[in-house]
């Protein structure tokens, strides 16, 4: 059975600085018309930081949309024309102030199809070199060094619950 939809129509409905909201129309497979919301995202990245003594960088931040303090690994979105390991290091070096003389590419993810396009492209940094931390001016975080076993106990006990980071350290073999 074919499955793919085919747009009929598009209206913006929120133009904001990283999204675009869109109410689509669409041709079902059966030939039935459907109506979709679409949240259009440029794209992101999340690295496994991995110390030499195997612990693994995290930072904690404030994120508004969940009114709470989260634990993650350090991410954030593609600029314009900005390569997905330029990103990584990038990211890595202004959220820990770590930069990474090995950065390997593990995979992709699709954060929530149902209706947002946003791809999160997954890496692995390894022989970190500690620098100075560069976030943005709008963005404030704690970093912190943490072992395996504490992180599996948070992800186990609900005090590590970001789906990217979670599905990042899956990637890595974690």
């Amino acid at each position: 059975m074919k499955l793919t939809e085919r747009k009929l129509s598009s209206e913006i409905k929120y133009q904001g600085r990283i999204i675009t909201a869109y109410s689509d129309k669409v041709q079902l497979p059966d030939g039935n018309v459907a109506g979709r919301d679409v949240v259009r995202h440029p794209g992101a990245v999340v690295i496994v930081p991995v110390l030499e003594n195997g612990n693994i960088v995290v930072v904690e931040q404030y994120r508004y949309p969940l009114a709470a303090v989260l634990m993650e690994l350090p991410a954030g979105k593609l600029d314009a024309e900005e390569s997905f390991e330029r990103c990584a290091k990038r990211e890595l070096l202004e959220e820990t102030g770590y930069n990474a003389k090995k950065m390997e590419y593990l995979g992709k993810m699709a954060t929530t199809p149902g209706f947002c396009d946003e791809i999160i492209h997954v890496f692995k940094a390894t022989q970190l070199v500690k620098q100075e931390a560069c976030p943005d001016e709008d963005e404030f975080l704690n970093v912190r060094e943490i072992t395996l076993q504490e992180l599996r106990e948070l992800i186990k006990n609900g005090g590590f619950y970001d789906a990217k980071s979670i599905t990042a350290l899956f990637y890595a073999g974690y």
